[in-house]
């Protein structure tokens, strides 16, 4: 008996509790096909969606995505996002619609369709709310993030279309005689060629004025009780030169500092990070954010 006559008899024996057999060539099904639903994903920058417990997995975090794992052309991945990170685009390992990054928002969904060797091709990319995926302005929010340890707190794969970043701190502190001091970068921090000053007015003292050096100082004086809340705004005037301004006020004191300047990037920014000026003092207190505007 040849093996189609012994699956029809197989099928003819189990009846109802078979509705369809399909041949590794081929077939059609008569029924609906439920597919599981896979455990969430965290964001990194290459994720397992290959290796994912199911056709339809959410991905959690902010962390920006460069890639996903290697598994046989011809997969299909069903995403929900969670969150706002950023897909990277590249044209082999990682290739979107247009040909452009994506800020994800929570609850876009995207198709994903393997093409082998861990090359992944976006075939379909929904918003949440309904908009088109390229359409005008792009806005994406990295935070907040907990400043209550650690001498830097780094925001990096900041997408390329971006024109315009706001630093927000609430209650932050640093343990610390040294200001804070925000450095931009491409590739890796600029830690040189800052111009402008920062200053500072307050009760009982005279107000004090201080140039920028290794980043943009958010105050000329700190001390260890200082309480920062407030923005620093970053905006792209072209040929990777950004210019900062920003105010803070302290929480703990009648007391107000500005700062504003300028700095040239080797490149198109891709990093912000939140540091002092010796580099090893540790927050101790508050959180930070990054809106990223394009």
């Amino acid at each position: 008996m040849s093996l189609v006559a012994r699956i029809n008899a197989l099928i003819a024996a189990v009846g109802a509790d078979m509705k369809a057999v399909l041949l590794k060539s081929g077939g059609m099904l008569t029924g609906p096909v439920n597919a599981n639903k896979g455990a969430d994903l965290a964001s990194a920058a290459t994720v397992a969606i290959g290796a994912a417990t199911g056709e339809y997995v959410t991905i959690t975090g902010s962390t920006p995505i460069t890639a996903f794992d290697v598994i046989q052309a011809g997969a299909n991945r069903t995403v929900r996002f969670a969150g706002s990170l950023v897909l990277t685009h590249n044209a082999t390992k990682l290739i979107l619609p247009g040909g452009a990054s994506i800020a994800t928002l929570a609850g876009d969904v995207a198709t994903f369709r393997s093409e082998g060797g861990g090359n992944w091709r976006c075939v379909g990319y929904q918003r949440a709310d309904g908009s088109a995926l390229q359409s005008g302005a792009r806005m994406i929010l990295y935070g907040p993030v907990a400043a209550t340890s650690g001498a830097s707190i780094d925001f990096t794969g900041i997408p390329a279309w971006a024109k315009k970043l706001t630093l927000t701190l609430h209650g932050v502190m640093l343990n610390s005689t040294t200001p804070p001091i925000v450095q931009l970068g491409s590739g890796a921090v600029a830690t040189s060629g800052y111009g402008g000053a920062s200053a500072i007015a307050y009760d009982s003292n005279p107000p004090a004025i201080a140039n920028h050096s290794s980043g943009f100082k958010l105050t000329p004086v700190h001390l260890s009780y200082f309480v920062y809340g407030g923005q620093v705004t970053f905006t792209l005037s072209g040929n990777n030169v950004w210019c900062a301004e920003g105010i803070q006020g302290q929480g703990d004191s009648v007391r107000m500092e500005w700062t504003a300047g300028s700095v040239a990037l080797s490149g198109p920014l891709d990093r912000l990070r939140l540091t002092s000026v010796s580099g090893v003092d540790q927050f101790s207190a508050g959180q930070v954010s990054v809106l990223i505007e394009g």
